[in-house]
């Protein structure tokens, strides 16, 4: 406050006039900037701030009353109502980006003529003492107008029933995760989120729908799919109105990569069992997951990575199949039986959250692996084994439909038994000799020779026993490969 007495002591009106005038201006750039913000946020999502929704209020309550009104006419009246007020919202932010851009010139013009007629020291002194002003005024206005847009969004989620669920989301960490966050992480994997023109993935739906075209034989059957690809993609775009819950959505994935961007000590994941979705800390996780690779005693830590080794001895295989025509070109480009972009098997954990300290499963994904397409081909020909076993069940329905007439005595009980680490359990040598001494009933199904079968069977599930975590190449010494179609 010294600054400013001194300064009018100092300096004649003309000046003390350009000063306030300078702070003003300032001041009112800070509001109107945090104005615009708010009103295009608004317009993104397709919220009507309140004080535009007043303006039409009170006329079409006046029409909801009357009782003579047919229901149709009054939602055409809501449309054009809402319609309306959307208009009134984009000439108010145009008319504000052009009051901010006249004062953003008047601002910059009386700080000029300042630095003319003010000593240096005073003129430092009294922009640093403004910018602090400025800032203050413009954290306040941006603060409540983020309060204003947040109640809005609130308002607009319970009117659209969008509801954060408990028993779908578990949060185990100490960060305070919003509820919307929460809401939209709680939804299962592969629930379909809406996208924008700009976000639509155009290339990678020509590239994967090109693959699907090309499993089909008949060549005018390509060209057709090509051409309703090309109708229903040009439909999407032409699409251009997404509804306000397709843009509250967009609106929280936006703000659920800031919130982790904010936090990158959290991972999100899916649960074990029971669908839930799971924040928990990511040392927490990698912890538990080196644990598990420990404990397990059954792995070791490769130098190489071997996935370019394997990939070329998955397609010399492949083209000994072709050679004696056991496949065609057809069905190998069907089957992706060969492969130049092979990953290496990746291992990950989904928590147990029913379980005390919430312990990991371990998965291993081979998707993509060098041997993935060819253990899957060799899979349709071993199924043939167990179609047929008593010891065989589809799922937890088939097991139910299979005891639901054993009746348990009064001294007999029913019991469960859980194998750890199943696969890894399982002798190499003895999966391998299995194969072989029911080679009367696979030959049924295949015309691969014995010899070749074992060969693709060794690769398959021996020499791909291997996996990557974080960014540490592992081979898993006995048993089967997790995580391995076969």
């Amino acid at each position: 406050m010294h600054l400013y007495k001194d300064i009018r002591r100092k300096y004649n009106t003309t000046t003390i006039n350009k000063i306030k005038q300078y702070s003003k201006c300032n001041r009112q750039t800070a509001s109107l900037s945090a104005s615009v913000t708010f009103l295009i946020k608004c317009r993104n999502i397709g919220i009507i701030p309140n004080f535009i929704h007043n303006t039409t209020k009170n006329t079409y309550n006046m029409f909801k009353a009357n009782d003579k009104i047919p229901p149709n006419l009054l939602t055409s009246l809501k449309t054009h109502n809402y319609n309306f007020h959307l208009k009134l919202l984009k000439h108010l932010i145009q008319h504000k980006h052009k009051e901010l851009h006249k004062n953003k010139i008047t601002v910059t013009k009386t700080k000029e003529t300042l630095q003319q007629v003010m000593d240096e020291n005073d003129f430092s002194l009294l922009m640093e003492s403004e910018n602090h002003l400025h800032k203050t005024h413009n954290n306040n206005n941006k603060t409540r107008h983020v309060r204003k847009y947040e109640a809005l969004l609130q308002k607009q989620r319970e009117k659209l029933n969008i509801k954060h669920n408990n028993e779908w989301f578990s949060n185990n960490t100490s960060t305070v995760i919003p509820e919307d966050i929460q809401w939209l992480l709680s939804l299962e994997p592969k629930y379909a989120l809406p996208t924008t023109k700009a976000s639509f993935p155009l290339l990678n739906v020509i590239a994967e729908s090109e693959e699907c075209v090309q499993t089909l034989i008949n060549k005018e059957d390509q060209e057709n799919g090509r051409i309703k690809l090309v109708s229903l993609i040009d439909d999407h775009l032409q699409r251009t109105k997404l509804s306000i819950r397709d843009k509250i959505i967009i609106d929280t994935v936006g703000r659920i990569k800031q919130f982790l961007k904010q936090n990158k000590d959290i991972l999100i994941l899916n649960a074990d069992k029971g669908g839930k979705t799971v924040a928990m800390y990511k040392n927490e996780y990698d912890t538990k997951m080196k644990n598990i690779l420990r404990d397990m005693c059954i792995n070791r830590r490769l130098k190489r990575d071997p996935t370019y080794n394997l990939q070329n001895k998955n397609n010399k295989l492949t083209e000994k199949l072709l050679k004696i025509n056991i496949i065609n070109v057809f069905e190998k480009k069907k089957n992706k039986l060969s492969t130049n972009t092979a990953v290496a098997p990746r291992i990950y954990g989904l928590p147990k959250i029913h379980k005390e300290g919430n312990p990991l499963r371990p998965i291993c994904s081979s998707i993509n692996s060098p041997t993935y397409e060819l253990s899957k081909y060799i899979v349709d020909i071993l199924k043939h084994l167990t179609k047929d076993s008593s010891y065989n069940m589809k799922d937890a329905l088939d097991l139910k439909d299979r005891i639901k007439e054993v009746k348990i005595e009064e001294d007999e009980i029913l019991l469960s038994f859980d194998v750890v680490s199943l696969f890894p359990s399982i002798p190499i040598h003895l999966a391998l000799k299995t194969i072989a001494e029911k080679w009367d009933i696979i030959k049924t199904h295949t015309q691969i020779p014995k010899d070749l079968l074992i060969e693709i069977l060794t690769l398959c599930i021996k020499e791909s026993r291997y996996f990557m975590y974080d960014d540490k190449v592992y081979e898993q010494n006995k048993g089967l490969p997790m995580g391995s179609p076969v």
